[in-house]
C-alpha cells in the first residue's frame, strides 16, 4: 500500500532472492497527454457468501509526474540503463513528493492537475473514439472474477467469526492499469483504502462515496435527545402557523 517497496526492475537479477516479494509483468500503458495514469475503483462488498457487490459509479484517475518513458531507455552515469521513477507510478502517496505533482484546486475542475474524476476520463476516451461502455464492461469483469477468485478463503474465514449472514462489510480500493487497447489489468486490491481528503475533488468524491456506503449498509445517524427535541418544536411551530 502507497506505493511502498515498489520498484521497477530491467532483469530477472535484480529480483531480490532472500526474501519473498510479488513480481508483476510490466503492462505497457495507455496514455493521455503522454502520461502514464491508473485506476482507483471502489468496491463496497456487503456479503461474499453469496457474494454481493456495489460498484461506486464515480473513481479516481491518477497521473504519473513525468512524462511516459519506455523503462530502461534512459541512461545512468555509469552507461547503465536507468528508470525514471515519476514517470511509471502513479500512487498518489509517492507522486506528491515530486515537484511536478499538481494538486486539484476545485471540485468542479475534475479533468485538471495530476487526480482526474474517472467521469472526466471518460469523456476524454470517448472524444478519442474508445467504446467507454465496452471498456467499463471488461473492468467490471475484472473486478467481479478477483472477487470470485476470494471467495472461498474469506467466506471461509467468515463462517468461523460469525453465525448470520450481514454481520460486516468491507470497502476495496481497486487499482486497474488500462494498456494500449483498453485492456484492464489488476494491480493490486486494497483493503479499508484511504477515505481522506487533500482535495476539493477528493472531499466531494469520497464524500459521496461514504455517504453511498452507509446507505447502501444501513447505518442511520444517532440523533440526540436535545436535537430531537428541537425537530419537534419547530415542527409543532409551522403546524400552528399553517
Amino acid at each position: 500500500s502507497r506505493g511502498r517497496g515498489v520498484r521497477l526492475v530491467l532483469s530477472p537479477n535484480e529480483v531480490p532472492t532472500d526474501t519473498k516479494v510479488l513480481v508483476q509483468d510490466y503492462i505497457h500503458p495507455m496514455l493521455i497527454g503522454g502520461y502514464k495514469f491508473d485506476l482507483r475503483l471502489y468496491v463496497l462488498v456487503t456479503s461474499f457468501e453469496p457474494l454481493r457487490a456495489y460498484l461506486f459509479e464515480d473513481g479516481l484517475v491518477r497521473f504519473a509526474t513525468r512524462p511516459y518513458s519506455t523503462p530502461g531507455s534512459g541512461v545512468a552515469g555509469d552507461g547503465s540503463a536507468a528508470v525514471d521513477r515519476w514517470a511509471h507510478v502513479t500512487n498518489v502517496s509517492v507522486c506528491k513528493h515530486d515537484a511536478n505533482y499538481r494538486p486539484n484546486k476545485e471540485a468542479s475542475a475534475n479533468n485538471e492537475g495530476s487526480k482526474w474524476a474517472l467521469s472526466a476520463l471518460w469523456n476524454e476516451l470517448a472524444k478519442a473514439g474508445a467504446d467507454i461502455a465496452t471498456v467499463r464492461s471488461a473492468i467490471s469483469d475484472v473486478l467481479l472474477k478477483t472477487l470470485i477468485a476470494a471467495q472461498p478463503h474469506i467466506a471461509g474465514r467468515y463462517c468461523q467469526r460469525f453465525r448470520r449472514r450481514g454481520a460486516c462489510f468491507e470497502l476495496f480500493g481497486f487499482d486497474v492499469l488500462l494498456d494500449e487497447r483498453f485492456a484492464p489489468w489488476l494491480i493490486e486490491v486494497n483493503v479499508s483504502p484511504d477515505l481522506s481528503a487533500s482535495s476539493p475533488l477528493d472531499k466531494t468524491l469520497k464524500g459521496t462515496l461514504a455517504a453511498d456506503m452507509l446507505h447502501v449498509v444501513g447505518v442511520r445517524p444517532r440523533i440526540s435527545d436535545t436535537a430531537t427535541e428541537a425537530v419537534m418544536r419547530s415542527s409543532g411551530s409551522r403546524s400552528a402557523d399553517d
